[in-house]
This record gives C-alpha cells, sequence and structure tokens, in this order.
C-alpha cells in the first residue's frame, strides 16, 4: 500500500497541447503534453477533482415495479483554492479577468494538469489532465489582516483523463 500525505502538488495550466490527443474532444486525452505551461503549484493551497454520470431514468412496465436508471453523460469539475498574487507576471495576471494565459469569459480552452510531484507521469504520479474554461475568477477574497485568496473553478470541457505517460 502506497498512501501518503501530500505536502506538495505539481499544479500546471497552458493555452495549448502537444502531442497524443488533447483533452477537450469528444475523445478523453492520450499522451499530451501542456505546451510552455505555467506552474501554480507555489499558489494552491488544495485542489479537488469530481468526475459524475447523469442517470436518465429507463423505467418500463417490464421493470417489475423498480425504477431503472442507465449511465449518461459524464461530465467533472476541478476547483482550485489559492493564495492570490497581484505581481505583474503572477497569478492574477495570467488567469484573472484579463489573464494572459486565457482570460476569464474567453471561448478558449484553457488546459489543466494535476500531478503529485512534477517527475514524469508514471503509475505512481499520474496527471490528471483535462480542458476549461475560464469561466470564473475572485479577484479578491481577503479581511483585514488575512493573507488574499482566490477560489478558482473552471468548467471541465470534454473528455478528460489520468495519463500515466
Amino acid at each position: 500500500m502506497a498512501i501518503v500525505a501530500l505536502n506538495s502538488l505539481y499544479v500546471i495550466v497552458a493555452s495549448a497541447t502537444s502531442g497524443g490527443t488533447a483533452p477537450g474532444g469528444s475523445a478523453a486525452p492520450t499522451g499530451c503534453t501542456l505546451s510552455s505551461p505555467y506552474d501554480v503549484s507555489p499558489f494552491v493551497t488544495s485542489v479537488s477533482q469530481e468526475t459524475m454520470a447523469d442517470t436518465p431514468d429507463v423505467t418500463t412496465f417490464g421493470s417489475g415495479g423498480f425504477k431503472a436508471f442507465v449511465a449518461g453523460l459524464k461530465a467533472g469539475t476541478v476547483s482550485l483554492s489559492m493564495l492570490q498574487d497581484y505581481a505583474a507576471t503572477l497569478l492574477n495576471a495570467r488567469l484573472g479577468i484579463n489573464g494572459s494565459v486565457v482570460p476569464v469569459g474567453s471561448s478558449s480552452l484553457i488546459f489543466i494538469e494535476v500531478r503529485v510531484s512534477s517527475a514524469a507521469r508514471s503509475t505512481s504520479n499520474p496527471g490528471f489532465v483535462c480542458a476549461a474554461l475560464n469561466k470564473n475568477w475572485s479577484t479578491f477574497g481577503a479581511s483585514v489582516g488575512t493573507v488574499p485568496t482566490v477560489t478558482w473553478t473552471p468548467q471541465i470541457s470534454g473528455g478528460y483523463a489520468e495519463l500515466v505517460s
């Protein structure tokens, strides 16, 4: 068993990918690499990802009085809590309202990868890779005397996967 307490995480974002099948289409990504990624790891305090599937009702008279369902469309979410940084080339400038990677509200996809470490992908260091729309950004999240934070929940669009190579 290889359960570990995480004390680091590698989280990168980019406006393009190269090689393999890129995330965001109808198929899950394969073997792609984020092109010129921006490492947001120094700002991330927590990250979570969830996968879900719709379950349309397919109950018929032949289902014996029980409701029946099938797995339908799949979707995923990703949410990152980060320490905000307003410096000219850092977090807010890269991902915020006028972000240089992909600005909020753009119809262009932003690509996100999360791994346990910056080492190459492997079975013990898989990379969760997705394409998303930068649909929201919280420029301000602070109180007097506290460190400013931001919660970023871009909308995953299309196929996504955990890649080991």
